[in-house]
């Protein structure tokens, strides 16, 4: 069996998943402003690709962070996430060559683990 795990774009996505709420965005403003496609962003979720450094960086203006606060917010869960029984996984393949689809946790849960981490 193997361990559950997130990529870290699958990280940097639900913190500006709840950044996106926070601002009172709708999720199709978040995608015409930001350039990232809908389909893009439910592979990065599913941890079937990573987040390109543009597309980053331009969704991080759109929510008003700085790219270097998202970035220090997803290292942050990235060093609690093992803590927690989460491996992060170092890319979106598995061994084989496979997706890592089937050991990546749900997306819901991840955000629960990142609310743990930053109520600390």
């Amino acid at each position: 069996m193997s361990k559950e795990g997130v990529t870290y774009s699958m990280i940097v996505a639900q913190l500006l998943l709840d950044r996106v709420r926070e601002r009172g965005l709708t999720l199709k403003q978040f995608f015409e402003e930001s350039g990232i496609s809908q389909a893009t962003w439910s592979r990065i979720n599913r941890g079937q690709t990573d987040f390109s450094l543009d597309d980053m960086r331009s969704a991080s203006t759109v929510v008003g962070l700085k790219l270097q606060d998202l970035i220090a917010k997803a290292d942050t869960v990235s060093d609690e996430l093992p803590n927690m029984d989460v491996e992060v996984l170092d890319d979106t393949k598995g061994m084989d060559g496979q997706s890592v689809a089937t050991m990546v946790i749900a997306g819901a849960a991840l955000a629960f683990l990142i609310s743990r981490i930053f109520r600390k």
